[in-house]
């Protein structure tokens, strides 16, 4: 860390701040979001001697966070800044960009129960997410198109060896292609062992309006008893994936 040096900066420079602040937080905590949020408050109250300025600052990086955010669980952050901020008309202003952010985005937070999505299979059969119920399910949302997604596709195969005779474990795949034709040709070339599926314009709606899939690939998991888990998680390739998704399935 960092020694601290405090600032009694008469203006407020955002930008400065925020480097001020971000530089005195111990560097291997960036890693780790929770431990980053754990300090913030604390170290920006230290460094940060002008009152109006400090609370300022929080109240800016609140509001960025929330900015920031789709469906992440913020509550808790949201609970420690109102905890140390003192200025009352600046609670007001996160409390009411923390508002509008749950009008949104509240229905794919961690812990709620995932809006439903139809897809059909390769023969064609109508199912929904919620037939999965009694499974932990990864959802990939891809398009053949799209390069990134394609290269998710070792990494998922791997998963799916790994988790291949786990009866509570459903691992699928559900492109956004307009054509069946293309996507079938596609999977036809490029084959593949976990479950296929291809949305349905009603589920594409969900997509978009409810789980605001901007850009893909999208990863979800979703818990047995339904309730999601993480709308927006770790793509398999990344190192920390398969920890994180052994955790959840062995929970």
């Amino acid at each position: 860390m960092i020694a601290p040096v405090c600032c009694m900066a008469q203006t407020y420079n955002r930008d400065s701040l925020e480097a001020l602040v971000a530089q005195n937080i111990k560097e291997d905590s960036t890693a780790v979001f929770d431990d980053y949020m754990r300090q913030l408050f604390p170290v920006t109250d230290s460094l940060i001697k002008d009152e109006g300025i400090r609370e300022r600052l929080k109240a800016d990086l609140m509001l960025n966070l929330i900015d920031m955010t789709c469906a992440e669980n913020i509550q808790p952050y949201i609970d420690k800044y109102l905890a140390c901020s003192h200025t009352d008309s600046l609670q007001a202003k996160v409390k009411a960009r923390f508002a509008k952010f749950m009008d949104e985005y509240g229905a794919i937070q961690p812990g709620r129960m995932a809006p439903d999505i139809s897809f059909t299979n390769l023969n064609g059969k109508t199912m929904h997410l919620s037939d999965l119920r009694g499974k932990v399910v990864l959802v990939d949302v891809w398009g053949t198109w799209c390069a990134p997604c394609r290269e998710e596709m070792p990494y998922i195969e791997k998963l799916q060896q790994r988790y291949a005779k786990d009866q509570n474990v459903h691992i699928m795949s559900i492109a956004c292609d307009k054509k069946v034709a293309t996507w079938k040709n596609f999977l036809t070339a490029h084959k593949t062992s976990w479950h296929q599926y291809l949305v349905t314009p009603e589920g594409d709606k969900v997509l978009d309006k409810v789980y605001h899939v901007i850009g893909i690939p999208r990863f979800m998991v979703i818990g047995k008893d339904g309730h999601i888990v993480s709308a927006d998680t770790l793509r398999p390739s990344e190192p920390t994936f398969n920890k994180f998704f052994d955790d959840i399935v062995n929970k």
